[in-house]
């Protein structure tokens, strides 16, 4: 549509300047917004993109785009330099009674929601204002139907500034919009439509309520639990909400515990949350949960927990009374064994020599076992108060008791500067104590023991790392020897009794 408001110098209609083919250039700037607009996922951006063609290769000091959404309709005008107030009225009234004309259907004002493009700011702004004079205007019509949803229009202070040429670029301009817009919409469509199927199969009663708890959408299951409350008098659980919603701006969490007609109890769980939205007053997504099932497993993980927390006592209970209680017998038998062999010494024949010696060391092994096992159940039982331990202090400790062996074995270890934790000075030295010891004992016959120990920080814990030269643990063991009583090597190559990792 061509609006001038002096005498212009356009051919007729039906002249055979309206055969003109578009220039090469229009068609490569046509292509180029074809292209972009194929990945514009906006209303918006479909505008902007539109605008910015018409801007730069058209006569004009400004150009709109008005787009009716549904029920309302959303302008955008992009001046080339900046436009009095008075000029971007004439402007957007121009651009409704134009919209108005070409659908056939009014446009109320009070639909419209203005989107003005902010520009530079021109050195004269004490410039007289004067009227747009040309006026070029092209309806941007859906496919299907005929349906007018928008108008493209530009204009300009001078006169006669328009040209077929000009016409048709704006005709190709709203076509590209047009088929945008269309394919826009149907991705949309789509995406609805999964996002319905989606809301609609979920286990879980979604619905939407005002802030007197109507509800405005729910889908399949929320009606379901709505029912269910309904029959057991528990819909007071959504009024409670309701008046909550008012006082509120965060998640509302209640549960309600309701009896079916089958006698069956549920346990649902209801939680409200506001949300953003359009609508002139506070709306909320109500999400209604059957936590029947979590319930009952909660409540049986705890009886779990709390027989097996019954059962351990009891186990570490009996552990300890059991260590304490064979020590007085075993005492006998060693003493025995003793007063056996210095009683008899050079009187029994060799053979009888030999079993009381590997008796009374059986013995040992024994008090040994029970002595450990001892410290386990204590440990076990306990509850280590943590306090800031200085490992460096640790580790003299554990050498310290150690003494011995590294004597004997003439074992050489070195460290780095330790860290300073929270620990319990005892467990410590106690850990690093049977570290050490591991590290001396198992070693190849005729091996000096070379024992490395460092420490590195992993966030807010430290790590520390034993190394030495011994024989290893095969990584098929590295679980079983953190076992009770396990042992990989028998105690006539290495002594012990399989407690001290443990």
């Amino acid at each position: 549509m061509f609006v001038n408001l002096q005498p212009a110098k356009l051919a007729p209609l039906g002249s055979e300047q309206h055969a003109v083919a578009p220039s090469p250039s229009s068609c490569e700037l046509l292509d180029d917004l074809s292209q972009k607009l194929n990945y514009q996922l906006t209303c918006a951006d479909i505008l902007r993109l539109c605008l910015e063609t018409l801007s730069s290769n058209l006569p004009q000091d400004f150009c709109g785009y008005i787009l009716r959404t549904g029920e309302e309709y959303q302008v955008s005008i992009r001046p080339q330099r900046l436009l009095a107030s008075p000029l971007i009225a004439q402007v957007q009234t121009r651009l409704v009674e134009t919209m108005s004309c070409l659908s056939g259907k009014p446009v109320n004002l009070q639909q419209v929601s203005y989107q003005i493009a902010k520009v530079r700011q021109v050195q004269d702004q004490q410039s007289p204002l004067r009227q747009m004079t040309s006026y070029l205007s092209m309806p941007v019509i859906l496919s299907e139907g005929s349906q007018v949803v928008g108008v493209l229009l530009v204009g300009t202070e001078n006169p006669e500034a328009y040209t077929f040429e000009h016409l048709q670029l704006l005709n190709r301009v709203a076509g590209l919009s047009a088929i945008a817009i269309t394919r826009l919409q149907a991705l949309l469509a789509i995406g609805q439509q999964r996002l319905y199927s989606m809301v609609e199969n979920l286990p879980d009663g979604l619905l939407l309520l005002d802030a007197q708890g109507n509800i405005l959408l729910a889908n399949q299951a929320a009606w379901k639990y709505v029912a269910l409350l309904t029959k057991a008098g528990g819909l007071d659980s959504i009024t409670q909400l309701a008046k909550l919603f008012s006082q509120e701006q965060n998640i509302i969490r209640l549960c309600h515990e309701i009896s079916t007609d089958n006698n069956t109890r549920l346990v649902l769980e209801l939680i409200g949350q506001p949300i953003q939205s359009a609508a002139p007053h506070p709306e909320w997504q109500l999400t209604i949960r059957d936590i029947t099932l979590y319930r009952q497993n909660e409540t049986e993980l705890a009886q779990y927990v709390q027989r097996l927390t019954h059962s351990n006592a009891e186990l570490e209970r009996f552990a300890y009374l059991a260590a304490h209680d064979l020590q007085a017998p075993l005492c006998a038998v060693s003493g025995y064994l003793q007063v056996l062999r210095t009683c008899y010494k050079n009187q029994l024949d060799p053979t009888a020599d030999r079993f009381i010696a590997k008796a009374i060391d059986g013995a040992k092994r024994m008090q040994s076992l029970i002595e450990n096992l001892l410290s386990y159940a204590r440990l076990e039982s306990s509850h280590p108060v943590l306090e800031t331990t200085n490992c460096e202090t640790i580790l003299e400790n554990a050498i310290a008791n150690l003494q011995q062996e590294i004597a004997t074995t003439g074992a050489r270890i070195t460290h780095q500067c330790l860290p300073i934790v929270q620990g319990n000075p005892a467990l410590l030295t106690h850990l690093f104590q049977n570290l050490l010891s591991n590290a001396i004992k198992y070693q190849p016959p005729n091996r000096i023991p070379q024992i490395q120990i460092e420490s590195q920080r992993q966030g807010e814990m430290w790590q520390f790392c034993f190394q030495d030269n011994g024989i290893g643990i095969d990584t098929q063991h590295a679980e079983q020897v953190f076992q009770l009583f396990k042992r990989l090597h028998s105690s006539a190559e290495y002594p012990g009794t399989g407690l001290g990792l443990a």
